[in-house]
């Protein structure tokens, strides 16, 4: 904005000058080739900031570009980073569930489990704070496949299961959390 401001205040100036010659000069055969030199000139006022701006757009284009692409680069980087980390802690649960399904397997050996952790992972500290471990008891053989209703909501109320507080005080002993985050359920 501020080039278009001093554009238009070269350009004034330029024709007040050239009307302030024009009055000064004589009617003669000079005035006409002062008039063509005085024309030039306000072409040349004119043409300047367009001539600049071609001439600066090169490096101005790169540079913008530069920048804009340096941005970019940062914005894709840290979004990666961000997916990375969402992954990372997903994958830390599954494997917390993996191993809590596999370690009451080897403990409680006539049953079946499967784990649901709700927790928060932080990666600067390497910390797994557990709120919440749902823990579903399969007796006896290998557990049957569910069946899927869609759309319905089921509630999940805690069940005699037997062993029911030897799986709660192994488990919180192993993870080191409160028997109140541990809930049992009986599936069927």
């Amino acid at each position: 904005m501020e080039l278009v401001k001093d554009w238009v205040i070269k350009i004034a100036v330029t024709l007040v000058f050239m009307t302030a010659v024009e009055m000064l000069i004589v009617n003669n055969s000079f005035k006409k080739y002062v008039k063509f030199v005085l024309g030039l000139m306000l072409i040349v006022v004119i043409i300047t900031p367009l001539i600049n701006l071609v001439s600066k757009s090169d490096n101005t284009f790169i540079d913008t570009f530069s920048k804009y692409e340096k941005q970019l680069e940062e914005t894709s980087n840290e979004s990666k980073t961000v997916e990375a980390n969402v992954t990372t802690k997903k994958k830390i649960l599954e494997n917390l569930q993996n191993n809590i399904n596999s370690s009451l397997k080897t403990k409680f050996e006539n049953m079946n489990f499967e784990s649901e952790v709700q927790g928060e992972v932080d990666l600067n500290k390497f910390d797994i704070n557990i709120k919440l471990l749902n823990i579903y008891v399969y007796d006896g053989g290998i557990a049957p496949v569910k069946k899927i209703e869609i759309g319905s909501s089921t509630k999940k109320e805690e069940s005699n299961v037997k062993n029911s507080k030897e799986i709660k005080e192994y488990l919180s002993g192993e993870l080191k959390i409160d028997k109140s985050k541990i809930n049992i359920y009986s599936a069927k």
